[in-house]
């Protein structure tokens, strides 16, 4: 992946007027449930206080909701994204330019790489959010960086499958409406379960919230991580071999 292809990636998302309208969206939702969620941990700390029991933990409270939410909230945007990745080029026709000079390999990086740096934005500002609290107490640092891997290693794999989804129409309409599914297939597949019940253990395996429980919960299970690494590598792969079948047939 060449370096101006990255920077051609990062200012056409930059110009993009959704762009910023999403992480807008995005910020404004985000602080909104944090606000609720103070609310509410400051109405349940005054009830424990008048039955003299024990104070509710801000981690369970506040911070594992906040980024269990975060992780829906993201789901619902990323597709409006990642669908003008490729569907819109290739309904513009501006990604013949890129392909009579760039690999299928660098393209598909450029793009990751530049959406996973437009992510990393706002899980930044989340954790700004968060760090809020630091102020009036002391927060379980340790908890927060694991529910922060969690919502980085799903948006990982949702920006990896979004690509690949993009890559298969010229249509973005169709390319986010596959996208949503998509996300919620593999967020669901748990309760969804389309294999027989001997097979159950398979799609707990597959499902990316399955994998976040213990990261949500405080704790780092390297598997869990793996996971989202190997899904995020596997749909790049799939989605360079459909680039690369689009370039030969622009050659």
């Amino acid at each position: 992946m060449s370096l101006s292809l990255l920077r051609i990636e990062g200012y056409k998302l930059i110009r993009l007027p959704l762009t910023w309208v999403l992480m807008s969206i995005s910020l404004l939702l985000i602080s909104l449930l944090f606000y609720r969620l103070c609310v509410d941990y400051l109405q349940l700390a005054q009830q424990n206080l008048h039955l003299q029991g024990q104070a509710p933990s801000i981690s369970v409270e506040i911070i594992k909701p906040l980024c269990s939410w975060t992780i829906i909230l993201f789901a619902t945007l990323l597709p409006l994204l990642t669908a003008n990745a490729f569907s819109q080029e290739f309904r513009q026709k501006t990604f013949y330019l890129l392909a009579t000079s760039h690999k299928a390999s660098s393209i598909v990086l450029a793009k990751y790489v530049s959406l996973f740096i437009m992510f990393s934005v706002q899980v930044a500002a989340l954790l700004l959010i968060i760090a809020t609290l630091n102020f009036e107490t002391a927060l379980d640092w340790g908890m927060i960086t694991s529910a922060i891997l969690a919502i980085i290693g799903i948006g990982s794999c949702f920006l990896s499958f979004g690509l690949f989804m993009s890559s298969l129409t010229s249509w973005p309409l169709v390319a986010i409406g596959l996208t949503f599914l998509g996300y919620l297939f593999w967020l669901l597949l748990e309760w969804l379960n389309p294999f027989p019940a001997q097979g159950f253990f398979l799609a707990k395996e597959l499902s990316l919230l399955s994998h976040s429980y213990r990261l949500l919960n405080g704790m780092i299970y390297i598997p869990d991580l793996l996971y989202y690494v190997f899904f995020s590598i596997f749909w790049l792969v799939l989605c360079h071999f459909r680039i690369a079948h689009k370039l030969v047939n622009v050659e």
